[in-house]
């Protein structure tokens, strides 16, 4: 029986077409073009030493997470386990969530199995970021403004996500503990936990205020409570490079990364997660050999490309042996055997043939298949492969034409392999040629030959003289086979020359544009702003968002340059047109106004810039302003409120604060009105006092009227609380007290340094008004400690009244926190709500 019918038969027999390309070597490409597509057989094929692996493979194909679910990060009970060599994203398994005692939330999240032998490029969810020295997410998605937005650029940016990564090592696989998480559970986190064998990350999503979390929790990450999901695009894994002198086989420590084809093959045959082969099993020298070919550098139409690279992440439930084959397809190759026995990959690469076979001489018998221009079900091939600017996704390459089987004027088929592996575009269309000149080649042979055709166990293309048609250059696409006689061999080609890993001019096309996950990214500006007065107040008119993003307006006087006095507007929506407005507005003064648009993810575009300014008007009066009276304090908690008795003709109020000395000025403040704010911010922003001189002066068209006389206004600290006590204990300690009733709350600086200054020294806490604090998890040490009665002003030491230093004896110590800090200047100051 002729191997065509052979081949036939076989499918007959099992009874099933093949859909996935399942098959190998000749089974699906040697039916010819119709039943060859029918059956899948494009993936099979690439590879002619791969044959068919039994009938559930044949009837349910490859199982298994495929590689492009790498990038996820879950939280499930038995997740998927991950080794990668190469570049790859790796999300991994969330196997720890949880909040500490100061409301920060943390993840740990294991990306798998391999070393991470450099970091290129953090994920969270599918969003870039870009990381400082110290782990916190600078990306203005995950940070927001000291007033609690999503940062876009302007103001102060407060990171709220902060990422430590570690991993293992070849001399040792335990991965360096990571400290803050052990400090932020001493007994849940404990030095048992190791994550032998594993690189991982810890997320620690920070405390924020209530009304803020839509701001900073609105991703999507595993425990679905608004945190982000963390990945890394990575260079993973050591491998051996029999090239490099100083790399040892055997000893693991020399081993380097690598994005080399062959080497990575050879990785994933000898790893213990892989093949399992002995790295004795493996001829390296010719590994060597086609590594230098995987490195040479190639010219596309948009620069230059290394021929092979191969980029891996392996599911520990996957088969091993399907994993081998997405290797062997990123650069078309076959696993060839010398005469030992040792493996070894032929890659996709045209060398003159060392064996010719004659036909008078060698070929007993010749089969051959013959396809016309038109005849074939697909005209050409789309490689999918891994696209890095596509957040790492597969996606389609362009598809390579195949001219044998071009028609003008008719629709394209395309056949359309999987190749993750790759993560190149010019590489992705390099491969699609060389699969559609095998599968859709217009001739195909099945020379039966004598013990000659033994010589082609180990060479992939054979010099055949037949005849005038069936001559030339052939690349053996199945594996050559004996019969039971052991005296007669048989192989399939197709016709092969120089160029078939090679573009020609006009074969290769520009990369496909693909649509990022991220689909808010083209989030548009606000459209038809129109800013105009009405009445007291500004009016804006613009035009809806189609897609449900809303604008946000904000205004400030001109004179300003504080982020801080940008006041947002009211919105008000309908189905035509959106208007917001202000609140009451002053004669005489310009206004900026600034607006962005805001998606329903809390995604932002960049504030307008330059801004929209306008300016009012003085009024129209004939003379300037009556003398202002005497300024009044009305009451001073976090805001000092002033008012004075109308003035007549004014148009606006203009009043100063200054310094106690009456002659330094802190701020002048626009009002229409005759009562003023002094915020507490302002004060920070002019340096905070416990007393101030103000005053006030009327201004219309004509001018400024009298300026009233300085008001000094006063706030003393508050007196100390009484009976003051703290308890020592293992873990924590309790400071009771009495109370001062006319406080809003109390403010505790402690050190483990007697005599320590708290403005610089130490930490700082402040809580309620109840006659108890308790402080849990701290280091075993001996404690001194201040404390004051606050008003809601300030809690700068320097404008209270301390009591005298007292202290207290942690014994045995929490793995918390302890005394050092760089007191209230040093920022170490947190506020405990009661």
């Amino acid at each position: 029986m002729g191997i065509f019918r052979k081949i036939f038969a076989a499918i007959v027999i099992i009874g099933f077409q093949v859909l996935g390309g399942m098959l190998g070597g000749p089974l699906g490409s040697f039916l010819g073009n119709k039943i060859g597509a029918a059956l899948g057989v494009a993936i099979g094929s690439l590879v002619g030493a791969v044959v068919a692996r039994g009938l559930d493979r044949l009837l349910f194909g490859p199982t298994g997470s495929k590689q492009e679910s790498a990038k996820y990060t879950v939280r499930i009970s038995e997740p998927t386990r991950w080794v990668a060599a190469g570049r790859a994203r790796l999300g991994g398994a969330a196997i720890f969530g949880e909040y500490d005692y100061a409301g920060n939330f943390w993840q740990v999240v294991i990306h798998g199995d391999s070393i991470m032998t450099d970091t290129i490029q953090y994920y969270l969810d599918d969003m870039p970021v870009t990381l400082d020295g110290s782990g916190n997410v600078t990306t203005n998605d995950f940070c927001l403004t000291t007033k609690g937005d999503v940062y876009a650029g302007s103001g102060t940016r407060v990171p709220y996500i902060q990422i430590k990564t570690t991993t293992y090592s070849e001399t040792n696989p335990t991965p360096p503990a990571i400290a803050m998480l052990a400090a932020a559970f001493p007994t849940k986190w404990t030095s048992d936990h190791k994550l032998v064998g594993t690189t991982y990350s810890v997320v620690k999503c920070k405390a924020v205020k209530d009304e803020w979390r839509n701001n900073i929790y609105r991703w999507r990450g595993p425990f679905g409570m608004g945190e982000p999901g963390v990945s890394i695009v990575a260079d993973w894994s050591n491998v051996y490079d029999p090239r490099d002198v100083t790399q040892t086989l055997g000893d693991r420590s020399t081993y380097k990364p690598s994005r080399n084809a062959a080497l990575i093959w050879a990785w994933w045959r000898t790893h213990p997660y892989g093949r399992r082969k002995s790295e004795s099993s493996i001829n390296w020298t010719k590994v060597a050999e086609q590594a230098n070919i995987c490195d040479q550098t190639v010219t596309g139409i948009s620069g230059t490309h290394t021929r092979y690279t191969c980029d891996v992440s392996a599911a520990d439930d996957r088969e091993r042996s399907d994993v081998e084959e997405e290797i062997l397809r990123a650069f078309d190759a076959q696993i060839m055997f010398d005469s030992t026995g040792k493996a070894w990959p032929r890659a996709g690469y045209y060398y003159a043939p060392t064996v010719t076979l004659h036909r008078n001489r060698d070929i007993m018998a010749m089969e051959t298949m013959e396809t016309q221009t038109g005849e074939s079900d697909t005209q050409g091939v789309i490689v999918r492969y891994t696209d890095p600017a596509s957040n790492w996704s597969v996606q389609p390459s362009a598809p390579w034409v195949n001219d044998d089987h071009y028609i003008p004027g008719q629709p394209m088929e395309y056949l359309t392999v999987d190749v993750p592996t790759i993560s190149d575009h010019n590489q992705a269309m390099r491969i699609a040629k060389a699969i559609g000149k095998r599968m859709q080649s217009l001739r195909k042979v099945g020379p039966t030959t004598g013990l000659r055709g033994l010589k082609l166990m180990s060479e992939r293309i054979v010099d055949l003289s037949y005849d005038n048609v069936f001559s030339g250059d052939y690349e053996i696409i199945a594996p050559v086979e004996m019969d039971n006689s052991g005296l007669v061999c048989r192989f399939v080609g197709v016709p092969v020359d120089s160029n078939r890993w090679t573009l020609l001019e006009g074969e290769e096309s520009s990369k496909p544009a693909n649509a990022s996950s991220m689909v808010e990214t083209d989030l548009t500006q606000v459209e038809d702003v129109v800013a105009f007065f009405n009445g007291d107040k500004i009016k804006i008119t613009y035009t809806p968002s189609a897609y449900g993003a809303r604008p946000m307006f904000e205004y400030r006087e001109t004179s300003s340059t504080d982020d801080a006095d940008w006041v947002a507007m009211t919105l008000v929506e309908d189905d035509a047109i959106g208007t917001a407005w202000s609140g009451p507005i002053f004669l005489n003064l310009s206004y900026d106004i600034r607006y962005r648009n805001v998606s329903p993810g809390g995604r932002t575009t960049s504030w307008i810039d330059p801004v929209l300014t306008l300016s009012t008007g003085l009024g129209n009066f004939s003379s300037e302003p009556s003398p202002a009276s005497a300024v009044s304090l009305v009451s001073w908690g976090s805001i000092i409120n002033l008012n004075t008795p109308p003035i007549p003709r004014a148009a606006f109020y203009e009043w100063s604060v200054w310094a106690s000395d009456g002659t330094t000025l802190k701020r002048t403040i626009t009002t229409s009105s005759p009562t003023a704010a002094y915020t507490l911010p302002q004060a920070i922003a002019d340096g905070v006092a416990r007393s101030y001189k103000v005053s006030v002066v009327g201004i219309n068209n004509i001018g400024a009227g009298t300026a009233s006389a300085q008001t000094t206004i006063t706030k003393p600290a508050l007196a100390v609380p009484t009976s003051i006590a703290a308890t020592d204990g293992a873990l924590s300690t309790t400071i009771t007290y009495t109370p001062n009733g006319a406080a809003s709350g109390n403010v505790l600086f402690y050190s483990d340094t007697a005599g320590f200054n708290p403005k610089t020294e130490g930490r700082v806490v402040s809580f309620g008004n109840t006659g108890t604090y308790k402080i849990d998890n701290m280091l075993a040490a001996t404690y001194f400690f201040k404390m004051a009665a606050i008003d809601g002003w300030t809690t700068d030491p320097d404008f209270l009244n301390l009591s005298d230093q007292y202290d207290f004896t942690i014994t045995t110590g929490g793995g918390g926190t302890g005394g050092d800090g760089g007191g209230w200047n040093g920022g170490n100051y947190w506020e405990v709500p009661e």
